[in-house]
């Protein structure tokens, strides 16, 4: 949660944070997804969020695989935390996304997304349907970001969401969004 606040001290960016265990849990109108190892694309999912923050931390998977969240509604702010080779897949972030001390991370978001912070991070690709929008993307200390605004079908909940990958595409079921 400090990294939804942006609390996160010099120290504690170098050195990470101390391991955790697997969980999905709503805590304080944040949801948690935190642990997550090589999962199912089923496993990451929240269904329904509204205007609620999400905290996905120490979320991995080994070569070759994918670690998916799935995220359907509208997030008021998204924090990646400490993460590898993960795949999320969101409707609308209203606020800001923070990814921090992460690498191969690829995020869709079918709506807008405003303000981007991309901090101590390898490989990172945006992908947003929202083309007429501003965007505000800052980086620090991060390599390998890329921003791909692309016509999104407005897939009613339920439709798979297919885009274009730069880093090695995931199972087909990686953006289903349910409801």
């Amino acid at each position: 949660l400090q990294c939804l606040r942006g609390e996160i001290s010099a120290t504690q960016a170098r050195t990470g944070p101390e391991p955790v265990r697997p969980m999905i849990r709503l805590s304080d109108g944040c949801w948690q997804i935190q642990g997550q190892v090589n999962n199912d694309p089923d496993v990451g999912s929240i269904d329904g969020i509204d205007g609620q923050d999400v905290y996905i931390n120490q979320c991995t998977a080994s070569a070759g695989q994918w670690c998916h969240v799935l995220i359907s509604g509208r997030i008021k702010a998204l924090c990646i935390d400490n993460s590898s080779s993960v795949l999320i897949c969101a409707d609308t972030i209203v606020d800001h996304v923070y990814i921090v001390n992460s690498s191969k991370v690829q995020l869709t978001i079918g709506g807008k997304i405003p303000r981007v912070v991309i901090e101590h991070c390898i490989g990172v690709e945006l992908i947003t349907g929202v083309q007429d929008e501003e965007h505000e993307i800052e980086t620090e200390q991060s390599s390998g970001v890329v921003l791909s605004m692309v016509a999104l079908p407005d897939a009613p909940l339920g439709r798979t969401i297919s885009t274009p990958r730069t880093v090695p595409p995931p199972s087909a079921r990686c953006c289903t969004v349910r409801a």
